[in-house]
């Protein structure tokens, strides 16, 4: 369910403040883990160096980093203004297994 509503964040705000054309979702699964891309082609943003999203008042993506670091997982958001913006989570999948978390496979069923 954390992964479902980090996408569910993310596309929510492609949606709210983008602008975009086109946006996309990825999930790619491998042996080590996998690999969530949001991506679009929207009017991007200036992220602060250190990623203080509660205090820049973006609590959406503080939410997002928040339920990644509870899978144990890393979050990235790389967005230049004019070009659109990237989110990629990524969970290994050991730490699936400490977690208690379903297999891949049935987590893209959920």
């Amino acid at each position: 369910m954390l992964i479902y509503r980090i996408i569910q964040e993310a596309l929510n705000n492609v949606w709210r403040h983008s602008a975009a054309l086109t946006a996309g979702v990825s999930i790619d699964f491998s042996k080590d883990g996998m690999t969530v891309q949001i991506k679009d082609d929207g009017k991007g943003f200036v992220i602060g160096e250190d990623l203080r999203f509660v205090e820049a008042g973006k609590i959406g993506l503080a939410g997002m980093q928040e339920r990644a670091d509870l899978l144990g997982g890393n979050l990235s958001i790389q967005s230049n203004v004019g070009r659109g913006t990237l989110v990629t989570l990524l969970v290994p999948y050991d730490r699936w297994k400490k977690k208690g978390l379903r297999q891949s496979s049935e987590i893209v069923r959920c």
